[in-house]
């Protein structure tokens, strides 16, 4: 494990290239000036940024610097019936953040996720870095502030991370999904916030995504990971000691790019869902409960889905999906009908080419609320729940940083309320936006 040092709170920050799919082609960039820095991968032949939002230059061989143009004030923005921002109470349906605050990490993060690693009862934050092949953890020092980056070495092109138990002592570990060397990475926490070296882990061919959960009801946790190139879904049963039966693969939709757990139909079994870029289509798999899952169902959502995630969002009781249309420009919605049926999706404009979504009630008023990651526009918005015909409106948009590519919300400030936290791979950066109620 290896050390970053520099500013953790940025106003302006280097716009680092990012590898794959996430940078736009050059001839939708402004100009930038060539650091020489390598990256690695291929650049996507897709849409790109939009013209008012700087750009770094997508050639594989060079990264760029410029400015985000963020604001280096943390003041407090609200929108909402409410303006009581900074009183410190809750008041159902008030939105309230901070501005963001950066913090560097390795280079061109593509995935986050939150816990507490070190038993200190903060959270702390996890990114997958595929332009630096690592990891970077960021460990709290108070409830929202954050202290030196530590970084894990993982495999070329490391896309996905996830945390949970893979043993029995207590202690969270670290899975890693690269894409580029073919692996999924285990990596095993001392409870002090120290993790082991990676040992590297099959799970079909070229693994992007990956999640840890029980799926056989015995108490010890099992891996489920997505991989592109062979369009499946790998399980990998766990002993509780760390150790994992190899993977069996499942058939899903074409060119997936995301990967979530949840039981959706309640019958205490979790089911997997996948989001098939290549298709406009969501891929559910039911869980049978003894750790095997059924063949695919496909359901229709719009262009380009690169992320989904299970929530209620209608408060009826059941597990609906959101994906991020990343082609579309939209969110699908697709409401759970119960008995393992679907109603048609209903799509809801959000930023340019969203790349992932997440669902939680950021305003305290029993409705949960959608966060969304903008890659084109460099910025996450949110979308706030409300009863009527139209359950979403678009609350608020937060510049991030260059080519945000997946977010997650957590409660980082301990105030009640929900923080967001997004990876910005463009800029090789961690955005926190805390609540401010």
């Amino acid at each position: 494990m290896t050390h970053r040092t520099g500013s953790q709170v940025l106003g302006c920050f280097a716009m680092l290239a990012a590898c794959g799919d996430d940078l736009p082609p050059a001839s939708e960039t402004t100009a930038a000036s060539s650091t020489g820095l390598a990256t690695t991968g291929a650049v996507e032949e897709g849409s790109g940024v939009s013209p008012e939002t700087s750009a770094a230059s997508t050639d594989a061989a060079d990264s760029t610097q410029g400015s985000t143009g963020a604001d280096e004030t943390a003041g407090a923005s609200s929108t909402g019936p409410s303006t009581a921002c900074g009183n410190g109470t809750i008041e159902p349906g008030e939105v309230c953040f901070l501005e963001p605050q950066y913090v560097n990490v390795g280079l061109a993060p593509a995935d986050v996720t939150v816990a507490d690693l070190n038993n200190d009862g903060l959270l702390d934050i996890v990114t997958a870095n595929v332009g630096s092949a690592d990891h970077s953890i960021l460990l709290a020092t108070a409830p929202g502030e954050f202290g030196q980056v530590t970084e894990l070495a993982g495999g070329l092109g490391t896309r996905g991370v996830a945390v949970g138990h893979l043993d029995d002592d207590g202690n969270l570990d670290i899975v890693g999904a690269n894409q580029d060397t073919n692996y999924i990475a285990l990596y095993f926490g001392d409870g002090r916030g120290g993790f082991s070296s990676q040992m590297p882990v099959a799970a079909g061919d070229r693994p992007r995504q990956v999640q840890i959960v029980d799926l056989n009801d015995d108490g010890a946790a099992d891996i489920v990971a997505l991989a592109e190139d062979s369009a499946d879904v790998s399980v990998l049963l766990g002993d509780g000691s760390g150790v994992f039966a190899p993977a069996v693969a499942y058939l899903v939709g074409p060119q997936p790019f995301g990967l979530t757990v949840a039981d959706l139909d309640a019958d205490g079994a979790p089911d997997v869902i996948t989001a098939n870029e290549g298709e406009g289509s969501l891929s559910v798999l039911w869980g049978n409960g003894d750790g095997t899952l059924a063949a695919e169902v496909r359901v229709a959502v719009s262009t380009g889905p690169r992320n989904v995630a299970a929530a209620d969002l209608d408060g009826d009781g059941i597990t609906d999906l959101v994906a991020a249309c990343f082609d579309s420009g939209t969110v699908s919605v697709v409401l759970g009908a119960g008995d393992r049926m679907f109603a048609e999706f209903a799509p809801l404009p959000v930023g340019k080419e969203p790349y992932a979504v997440v669902a939680a009630d950021l305003n305290a008023d029993e409705r949960l609320d959608l966060v969304t990651a903008n890659r084109a526009t460099a910025e996450v918005s949110i979308l706030v729940g409300q009863a009527g015909d139209v359950p979403y409106a678009v609350e608020m948009p937060f510049t991030v940083g260059l080519n945000p590519l997946a977010v997650a919300l957590a409660d980082l400030n301990e105030d009640g309320v929900p923080d967001i936290v997004a990876v910005a791979a463009g800029a090789s950066v961690v955005a926190i936006v805390l609540s401010d109620p």
